[in-house]
C-alpha cells in the first residue's frame, strides 16, 4: 500500500529536447482517453470522511501508539514507583517532552488531512502519466550497530491541467505499485496551485475520488479515526490525571524533609508516655 505523502517536487520545465518529447508522449497518451469529471464544486464531503481524513492517517496512528505506551510509563512512575517520589520529578518532566512530540505528530497528521480534504473538494481531476520510478534505499545504524535498511521509490510523472499545460512532478512514496498499475493514474490538483497535486490512490485517510469527480471514504479510514480519535483522548486524560496525582495528591508528603517524614511516622507518645 503506498503511504500517502505529498508530491514534493513539480516542474513545468519542459522545453528542452527530453521536456518536449515527454510532453508529445503525454498528449499522444491521452488523446484516445475520456477526461475524468470534476463533478460539483466544491465536492460534499460527510463528517465521517473528514474524521477519517484528519485522524485515520499514517502520523495519527503512529501518535496514538506513541501516547499509548507513554500512558503506560506515566502509569508506572506514578503508581508503581510512588515509594521513590522525590526522585521522580526529572522521569516526569523528561515524559513531558515525549508527550510534546506526540500531540506535534497528531497536530501535523490533522494538517495533512485538512489539505487532502480541501483538495479533494475543490481540486481538479487529470490523468497523470508515470515516466520514471526510481528505488532510494536507505540504511541506518544504531547505537548497539544493528542496522535497519528502508525502501522508498520516486515516482516521476507528467499531467495536465485545464490550463492547457504540461507539468511535470515527483512523488516520493513507500510503494509505487498503486500508482503503476494502469498505463494512467487518476491525479488531483489544486487549480489555485496546480503544483499541490495528489495521486488519487494515495489520498490520507480512506479518502476516495473517482473518475466521475465523487467523493467518499472507505470504511476502514473512518473506523480507524474514530477509535484513533478515542484513544488519543483516553491517553491525554490519563496522562494529565496521573501528573495531575503526582503534583497535589502527594505533594504535601513530598515536600517534608526526610528525617521530618521519619519523625511523623513514628507513633505518637501520649502525655503520660515515660
Amino acid at each position: 500500500m503506498s503511504k500517502p505523502r505529498r508530491i514534493r517536487a513539480a516542474s513545468a520545465d519542459l522545453e528542452s529536447e527530453e521536456g518536449r518529447a515527454d510532453r508529445a508522449r503525454y498528449e499522444a497518451h491521452v488523446a484516445g482517453i475520456a477526461p475524468p469529471i470534476d463533478g460539483q464544486l466544491p465536492r460534499p464531503l460527510g463528517l465521517a470522511a473528514r474524521i477519517g481524513a484528519m485522524m485515520g492517517n499514517g502520523a495519527v496512528s503512529f501518535a496514538t501508539a506513541w501516547l499509548c505506551i507513554l500512558t503506560i510509563f506515566f502509569g508506572a512512575l506514578v503508581f508503581v514507583f510512588d515509594d521513590f517520589a522525590d526522585d521522580l520529578w526529572i522521569p516526569m518532566a523528561f515524559l513531558l517532552l515525549f508527550v510534546a512530540v506526540g500531540i506535534l505528530v497528531v497536530v501535523l497528521g490533522i494538517r495533512q488531512g485538512l489539505k487532502d480534504i480541501h483538495l479533494v473538494r475543490n481540486g481538479r481531476l487529470t490523468w497523470a502519466m508515470v515516466t520514471n520510478v526510481e528505488q532510494r534505499i536507505s540504511t541506518s545504524r544504531d547505537s548497539d550497530g544493528h542496522t535497519s535498511t528502508s525502501i522508498s521509490y520516486d515516482v516521476h510523472f507528467l499531467y495536465g491541467t485545464h490550463a492547457g499545460e504540461v507539468l511535470r512532478g515527483m512523488s516520493n512514496m513507500g510503494s509505487a505499485r498503486n500508482v503503476t498499475d494502469e498505463p494512467h493514474e487518476l491525479l488531483l490538483y489544486d487549480p489555485a496551485h496546480p503544483f499541490e497535486c495528489r495521486f488519487a490512490d494515495s489520498l490520507a485517510g480512506g479518502l476516495r475520488l473517482g473518475p466521475d469527480g465523487r467523493a467518499s471514504a472507505t470504511s476502514l479510514g473512518t473506523a480507524m479515526g474514530v477509535v484513533q480519535t478515542g484513544l488519543i483522548t483516553l491517553a491525554l486524560l490519563a496522562i494529565v490525571s496521573a501528573y495531575g496525582w503526582f503534583l497535589f495528591a502527594e505533594k504535601p508528603q513530598r515536600q517534608l524533609p526526610n528525617f521530618n517524614r521519619e519523625r511523623l511516622e513514628q507513633p505518637h507518645a501520649g502525655p503520660g508516655t515515660g
